[in-house]
């Protein structure tokens, strides 16, 4: 597993104790950016899900197919929380709930090794969640898999359950720090859209560091209107590190830009903010 790794999933009918969703990423809902993925669940009549990200946290949508009273199948709204095994000489993960707030919390020690370790093997890494829901709209929940799995079902008569919104914050300190964490970047009025803008505004920044220059302009690759993908979808900012593609001695092309910023992303990706704001004296 990755570091600290944790899935949620969405199902409609019966439930299904599978991770299996299925989606088209190359479908045309598909949305695959830095501050925002939409996909389409497939198996699952059609439920989309979205998911834009903060920086110790993620807002998640799920939009459910609308109620149909005709219908000959079970229509439950399911959305599922699921931790992964154990790695080896880690702690066991466990979840608990708080039906009447809504919340689910839980902590796992999954990794890929490179984790601090106690002389006698025991490693010293976990990660910190703390996941909510609106609890007016929950119909029933359950905890199975020994605590690794909670399962939060909406009635889908009622046209509230319809879009369910998950507010998650995250912690590498403690329960009550991805709380604090989730409290602090995504308080109970958030939207998809305000969030979203933030994160691309956030990304924007961060991947325009480097412009690309295309071989004799001094405007950025791009900036024309032409379509490259991913220095376009970002923008150029100033003060940046400005390149020549025939610097590099390759020919200038949108694939080249595209895996460039693509790869600059990959970077960017792996947690590198280590420090958290203390609730108390908002201080890192």
């Amino acid at each position: 597993s990755d570091y600290g790794s944790f899935l949620v999933s969405a199902q409609v009918g019966n439930l299904a104790q599978t991770d299996y969703s299925g989606y088209d990423p190359y479908g045309n809902s598909s949305v695959f950016t830095p501050y925002l993925m939409n996909v389409t669940l497939l198996a699952y009549r059609d439920t989309t899900m979205a998911l834009t990200p903060t920086t110790h946290g993620a807002l998640l949508e799920v939009r459910f197919p609308a109620y149909n009273p005709t219908a000959d199948f079970d229509q439950t709204r399911r959305v599922l929380i699921t931790l992964p095994d154990a790695s080896r000489g880690s702690d066991q993960p466990s979840m608990r709930m708080d039906v009447k707030q809504g919340t689910v919390s839980g902590q796992t020690s999954a990794n890929s090794g490179g984790v601090p370790t106690t002389k006698d093997g025991r490693q010293l890494f976990t990660h910190f969640l703390e996941a909510r829901v609106n609890p007016s709209i929950l119909k029933r929940t359950s905890m199975t898999f020994g605590s690794k799995m909670a399962t939060l079902e909406f009635d889908p008569t009622d046209p509230a359950t319809q879009t369910v919104t998950i507010r998650i914050g995250t912690s590498f300190i403690s329960a009550a720090q991805a709380a604090s964490n989730l409290e602090r970047e995504l308080p109970a009025a958030s939207t998809m859209d305000t969030v979203t803008a933030a994160a691309r505004q956030e990304w924007r920044g961060s991947l325009s560091r480097v412009n690309i220059l295309d071989p004799g302009s001094v405007a950025p690759a791009g900036a024309d209107g032409s379509a490259v993908a991913a220095g376009a979808m970002y923008g150029y900012g100033s003060g940046s590190t400005s390149l020549r593609g025939d610097e590099w001695g390759f020919e200038e092309s949108e694939d080249h830009i595209a895996t460039f910023y693509t790869n600059l992303y990959r970077a960017l990706t792996f947690p590198r903010l280590l420090t958290e704001t203390d609730a108390q004296s908002g201080a890192d």
